[in-house]
Order: C-alpha cells, then sequence, then structure tokens
C-alpha cells in the first residue's frame, strides 16, 4: 500500500517522547512488510538532523517547520478565541499548501493522522479513507486538568478547553474511517461521545517487551533504589516528582534512610534541576535507559493526570522493576492490583507501598515476576503491526 502520515511531531529512532516512539516503530514495522509510506510532519530545528534517519523507512519525507516565536504566536492569537491553544499551535497556511501539493503529485492508498489536532486537514483527503491515531484523548486530560487545578481562571479555561475539544471530536469524526486509541478505557469514552463511529485499540510500542523475554527479575539491583522515568520538560512529569520528593521521599527516608530516587529523562527543566540532592540524583538524558529499569528495584508513577497508556510504566514492568502507581497512571493497561502491580493514589500509600517492597523482598520477586509475564502476553509487537496491517486492508476491500 502508498501510505500517507501526517503528524504533529517529527519521528525519529532517538526521539525521546511516547507519541514519536510509537510512530517511528509503526513506520518501521510496516515499511519492513513492504508498504511504501510517505511522511508530511512539523519538524524543529534540532530535529533536523534526524531527517536521513528516516529516509530509509519512507519513500519520500515533507516538513514544515515548527516556529513558536512571539510575532508568530501573535498572528495566531485571534483563534485562541475559538479553539485550544493545541490546536492553534498545529494550525499553518504553510501545512495546509504543503498537503495540497502533495496530493496533486502523489496518489495514496490510505491517509493516517497523528494527534487530534492534525485533524483539521481531514477535509483535504476528499475520496481517500483517513485515519485518526489519537495518541492521547486530549478531552479526557483537559477535563481532569479543570479538576486539578487550583487557580480559578486556568480552571475555567481547562474546562472550557474539554468542551471544545469534545466538539472538535465530534466534528472531525466526519471525515474519518476509523478512530484509533491506546487503550480499551480511551475506546468506551470515544465510544460514549461517538456511538457510529469505528473506534480500534492499537497499543504503544516500547522497547521493554524484549527485555521481559531475555532478564530474569532476580537480577542484581541496587538496594533501596526508586526510579521515576519521562521527559522531564513535561509539566506532568515534573508535578510527578515535585510530589514524590516532597511528600513521599521524606516519610520512606524515616525508616530507609540509604534510599535513593533517580529520576531519569531528557530535558530536565530548573524546577527538576532543583530537587537533586544526597538523595535524588537527577540523570538528565541517558542514551541507555533500560540499565535503569534493570537497576533500580521500584518504579512509581505518582500521576494524577493522562489520557492515553504511559508507556513508561510498561517499560517498568516488562524489565523486572515493581510499579507503584496511581490508579490513573494505570489507566488502560489492564494489569491486576497487588498481583502485577501496587496501586497507590497518595502520600501515605506512596510511603506504605515502598516500605512493603524493601522490607519483604519476596513480595518484590513475585511482582515483579508476575509484571513480566503480564507484559509479554499482552503486548507482543508483531501481533500489534499484523493488526493494524490488517485494519488497512480491511478498509480497502
Amino acid at each position: 500500500m502508498n501510505l500517507l502520515v501526517l503528524s504533529l511531531f517529527f519521528p525519529y529512532p532517538q526521539v525521546t517522547h511516547s507519541g514519536g516512539t510509537d510512530l517511528f516503530n509503526y513506520i518501521k514495522g510496516l515499511n519492513s512488510r513492504g508498504h511504501k509510506i510517505t511522511l508530511i510532519s512539523y519538524i524543529t530545528e534540532s530535529e533536523l538532523n534526524h531527517l536521513d534517519s528516516m529516509k530509509s523507512y519512507c519513500e519520500e519525507i515533507y516538513t514544515v517547520p515548527s516556529i513558536s516565536t512571539f510575532s508568530h504566536r501573535l498572528k495566531k492569537f485571534p483563534y485562541l478565541l475559538r479553539y485550544p491553544l493545541q490546536w492553534v499551535e498545529a494550525y499553518s497556511p504553510e501545512m495546509h499548501r504543503l498537503i495540497q501539493q502533495v496530493l496533486s503529485s502523489r496518489k495514496f492508498d490510505l491517509i493516517q493522522i497523528e494527534y487530534l489536532w492534525m485533524a483539521q486537514y481531514g477535509h483535504l483527503f476528499e475520496g481517500i479513507p483517513v485515519l485518526l491515531d489519537e495518541v492521547d484523548v486530549d478531552s479526557i486530560v483537559h477535563l481532569r486538568k479543570s479538576r486539578n487545578e487550583p487557580r480559578l481562571l486556568w480552571r475555567l479555561y481547562w474546562r472550557w478547553a474539554w468542551m471544545r475539544t469534545i466538539d472538535l471530536e465530534v466534528h472531525y469524526a466526519n471525515c474519518m474511517e476509523i478512530i484509533f486509541t491506546r487503550s480499551e478505557l480511551n475506546k468506551q469514552y470515544l465510544r460514549a461521545i461517538l456511538p457510529e463511529m469505528r473506534i480500534e485499540v492499537l497499543p504503544p510500542w516500547f522497547e521493554g517487551v524484549n527485555e521481559a523475554h531475555q532478564h530474569h527479575t532476580r537480577i542484581e539491583r541496587e538496594p533501596f533504589s526508586i526510579l521515576f522515568a519521562g521527559n522531564m520538560s513535561r509539566e506532568l512529569n515534573i508535578q510527578a516528582v515535585e510530589y514524590f520528593t516532597s511528600k513521599v521521599l521524606p516519610e520512606v527516608l524515616k525508616h530507609y534512610p540509604q534510599t535513593k530516587f533517580y529520576i531519569m529523562g531528557a530535558s530536565p527543566s530548573p524546577r527538576v534541576s532543583a530537587l537533586a540532592s544526597k538523595h535524588v540524583i537527577v540523570t538528565g538524558y541517558v542514551s541507555d535507559w533500560l540499565s535503569y529499569y534493570r537497576r533500580c528495584q521500584i518504579f512509581v508513577a505518582p500521576l494524577f493526570t493522562g489520557g492515553g497508556i504511559i508507556v513508561k510504566i510498561l517499560d517498568a514492568l516488562a524489565s523486572g522493576c515493581v510499579v507503584i502507581s496511581t490508579a490513573i497512571g494505570m489507566e488502560g493497561i489492564n494489569a491486576k492490583v497487588g498481583q502485577e502491580y501496587l496501586e497507590a493514589n497518595n502520600q501515605q500509600e506512596f510511603s506504605s507501598a515502598i516500605s512493603k517492597l524493601f522490607g519483604e523482598p519476596e513480595i518484590r520477586h513475585q511482582l515483579a515476576n508476575y509484571g513480566r509475564i503480564f507484559v509479554k502476553n499482552n503486548f507482543d509487537w508483531d501481533q500489534i503491526i499484523e493488526k493494524l496491517e490488517f485494519t488497512y486492508q480491511d478498509l480497502l476491500l
């Protein structure tokens, strides 16, 4: 098949956010099966040196610069009165013209649009089946932000953004044949909004599934070690580590003063860097990030907003690093509480769960083993690519 992929973010092998990692591996998997892929994407200046690494996976690559200067944003300001910020960031007359130019010169069997905000270009693909991959269901994210935001004006903004995003999801569905989402939970949420729409689950890619086959849970790990991982410039992750270091870690240190908390991830913000101490290690970007999953005993996910599967939790489970997560962090994964991970939704529950795992190694080993088995049985990458390919073929029959 000749496929056109339209993306908000440029994918490449070393990309540091999960949506880009997913897309790169979908493209890589489909290319290995003989499909011809044309990519149209926004790209930042720092990503230009990754263009060559994508040429072996794509027939053609077209990009539009991601511009975030003050003057550029000022020109878009009137749109903020009608659309959420993410839609405005994705709006570009240059992108509109580029898509029309590519469509006039090449023929495609299918179009796959990555992220809801790029669906504003869906009307350009008349006569070609279009699929929307909602990497994150942003209306869920906006709803949770409106509930958690203490500042009144921002709370009102996120509530408006939630309602407006639902309107856009309904509107853009008219251009789509299928919507992909990352979990069954998100599928059911969208089903309530779009009862007539065909919605399929497209699980995320993650490195750890291979590790689950190769590494035993009783690998030698650093005693009293705790890990958090993610892109550390994202507000969601910044809030998570600030919460853990201020609320949970002091309680743990009272009983286990030798505890080390590793914050692993690219682009740590000044707020994250300021957390570094004798007990808190901020690693910054790590090329061999799986080594930290194998090194640490516990992975914590104090996440209180979100709208899709948290891939770093799958990596931790697959690598035998025991997970302690909020209910929101585990949404869509469908692992069993108490058997494959431990759930904690407040300060006391997190500190108690950590103390239990540090004090009872057999329980820790058992949870690690069951977590690895769960990932192996439920997130096989070859089956995911086969399902994606079957869905494409089904649309063309």
